[in-house]
């Protein structure tokens, strides 16, 4: 009788325990291959919703193209390239024109802050307060900066 309550053992408990923890580490692993996996699902998806819009116009140039299905592909990823990187160039040069002009003013002490709009007084809590900041630091930029000096380094020590 203790051989066939072995054997049940061997057959019955053993093999289970096995396979639940065969189970369990298996999704542990694919629960750390979503982790590492989840930022790039979304530009995934937009690759995929990006690849079945664009297909249509890819086969009517291919055909144009005399079936040329590479040089089609090329031309829209170089099409796609083009209208990706104009706004970043054009956006990039015009930070750095500013940001020039900005340490040019600086330099050269004549750096002028346009006066508040009167709206800004009705604007709920700070309106006031940011209203009076900002007209002293359009009136006199260097009293503001002085008056202001503790509350300006906060926020710097905060973006460091």
């Amino acid at each position: 009788m203790s051989d066939s309550a072995s054997t049940s053992e061997k057959n019955g408990f053993y093999p289970t325990a096995l396979t639940t923890l065969r189970l369990v580490v298996l999704l542990i692993i694919l629960y750390w291959c979503y982790q590492i996996l989840a930022p790039f699902i979304p530009l995934v998806l937009w690759g995929a919703i990006l690849a079945v819009a664009i297909y249509p116009m890819h086969r009517k140039l291919a055909v144009q193209l005399g079936n040329r299905m590479k040089i089609s592909a090329t031309l829209i990823t170089l099409l796609g390239l083009i209208v990706l990187t104009t706004p970043v160039v054009v956006l990039t040069e015009s930070l750095v024109s500013s940001s020039m002009d900005l340490a040019e003013n600086i330099s050269e002490g004549s750096v002028k802050l346009p006066p508040p709009p009167e709206r800004v007084k009705t604007w709920p809590l700070v309106g006031e307060r940011l209203y009076s900041g900002w007209q002293l630091a359009s009136e006199n930029l260097d009293v503001m900066l002085k008056k202001y000096s503790p509350q300006l380094e906060a926020i710097r020590d905060g973006l460091i």
